[in-house]
C-alpha cells in the first residue's frame, strides 16, 4: 500500500474537481392559480431530504428453526418529504412576498379560514434541483413533478425583542412524488 501522497491520489493527479452543494439552483413551480415567483429562486437556502429520493427496500424476513432468513423486498413508501429553508425580504409595498406566496399555496389545499379544500390536480406543483461544477456544467438534475406543501411556513411565530443582526428565514415542509434522478455517467 502507497503512502497517503497527493502523488498517489488519482482525484488529484488527474485535477478532478470536488462536488459542492452550494453548486446548485433550485425552482419551484407553483400551480398555475398562483402564477409564477420568478424570485423564489433567490430566495432558496437550503434543502433536506435529498437522501430520501431513492426509496428504501422493505425487509422480508422468514423464520426457520432458529435461522431468520432476510428477503429484499418492494419499498413501502415511494414519496419524499423535503424540507425548503428559504430567507425573507419585503417589497416596496412592505409584503413580505415569499411567506405569503407560501402561504396561499398551503391554503389551496387547506384554508383554514374557510375550511375549503381544492383538489390535488389544483394545488400541485413542481422542484426541479440542478447541481452543476465550477463551469456550470450540470452533472445531476432532479425533478419531483407532483409536490405540495403539508403545512404552513414556519419562522414567522416568534417574537424577539433581544437585539441582533440576523435575518429571519423561514421554512416549510414540500411532500413531493412522482421523484426522477438524472446523474451524469449513470444511465436510467
Amino acid at each position: 500500500m502507497g503512502l497517503h501522497h497527493f502523488r498517489n491520489s488519482t482525484a488529484s493527479r488527474e485535477k478532478y474537481e470536488p462536488v459542492v452543494t452550494s453548486h446548485s439552483d433550485a425552482t419551484i413551480i407553483l400551480p398555475s392559480q398562483l402564477g409564477q415567483n420568478n424570485l423564489f429562486i433567490e430566495h432558496i437556502s437550503k434543502i433536506s431530504g435529498l437522501d430520501g429520493l431513492y426509496p428504501t427496500s422493505n425487509v422480508i424476513k422468514q423464520q426457520f428453526y432458529q435461522s431468520t432468513r432476510s428477503y429484499a423486498g418492494l419499498p413501502t413508501d415511494t414519496s419524499v418529504e423535503l424540507t425548503i429553508d428559504m430567507t425573507q425580504n419585503l417589497n416596496r409595498q412592505h409584503e413580505n412576498y415569499i411567506y405569503n406566496t407560501i402561504l396561499e399555496w398551503y391554503r389551496m389545499i387547506y384554508d383554514e379560514r374557510t375550511a375549503q379544500m381544492s383538489l390535488k390536480i389544483d394545488y400541485c406543483g413542481s422542484l426541479i434541483i440542478q447541481q452543476y461544477d465550477r463551469d456550470g456544467s450540470i452533472w445531476r438534475n432532479i425533478f419531483c413533478e407532483i409536490c405540495f406543501p403539508t403545512g404552513q411556513p414556519t419562522g414567522m411565530g416568534d417574537f424577539d425583542t433581544k437585539p441582533n443582526n440576523s435575518a429571519a428565514d423561514l421554512q416549510f415542509k414540500l411532500q413531493c412524488d412522482l421523484n426522477t434522478i438524472e446523474t451524469k455517467g449513470i444511465d436510467f
